[in-house]
């Protein structure tokens, strides 16, 4: 085996050959790994700004809960609190109509409520095939069943209240047709 020594170095065979005294392999390591951590950085830097963005907004929707705020539907001659904070979100061209819609539904459900926005995408919780997966027949109950202790019914519980919520606005003329539009702004095709 043939050693070299180059300035105060060693290069063995196999190994990178350094130039007075830098390894070009290990320097180009070590600049990625630096790469590395200042990309970890911004990423440390965007969670503070993400978390102080999500304590305002928090503050913002418990403040419009205490005025006893209600969000109506959005469109024409609908609610102008829906309709600024959907065309907020879609005219930025950062976030598209239907994703627009779910983050609409998760605002009004949080002004209701008061409770804090920990999720904004509420709606990727569920089965997005909407197949069950029963033992035994699928008989109405048994899917029924499923949809209720889904999420330990926290989600069965949610979908009510929303739909409690068109009926009182009188955005819907049922519980069947407030199922019927949970189901289709969850882009599922239904027939009428």
């Amino acid at each position: 085996m043939h050693n070299r020594v180059i300035g105060l170095e060693i290069a063995f065979r196999n190994q990178p050959i350094t130039s007075k005294g830098y390894n070009m392999t290990a320097l180009n390591h070590a600049s990625i790994a630096s790469k590395v951590a200042t990309n970890l950085l911004g990423e440390i830097a965007l969670d503070e700004s993400k978390t102080k963005l999500r304590d305002e907004t928090n503050k913002l929707v418990k403040q419009l809960h205490e005025a006893k705020v209600t969000i109506g539907r959005r469109g024409n001659n609908g609610c102008p609190i829906a309709s600024a904070f959907w065309s907020t979100l879609v005219d930025s061209k950062k976030v598209d109509a239907k994703t627009a819609s779910n983050y609409l539904t998760t605002f009004k459900e949080h002004v209701k409520t008061g409770k804090p926005i920990i999720d904004w995408n509420l709606h990727r919780k569920t089965d997005a095939k909407g197949n069950a997966k029963g033992k035994g027949k699928s008989t109405l109950s048994n899917l029924l069943v499923k949809a209720f202790n889904h999420d330990e019914g926290k989600s069965f519980q949610n979908l009510c209240e929303k739909i409690e919520i068109q009926w009182n606005d009188a955005k819907v003329d049922s519980i069947y047709e407030g199922v019927k539009e949970y189901l289709k702004s969850e882009g599922f095709e239904i027939k009428d």
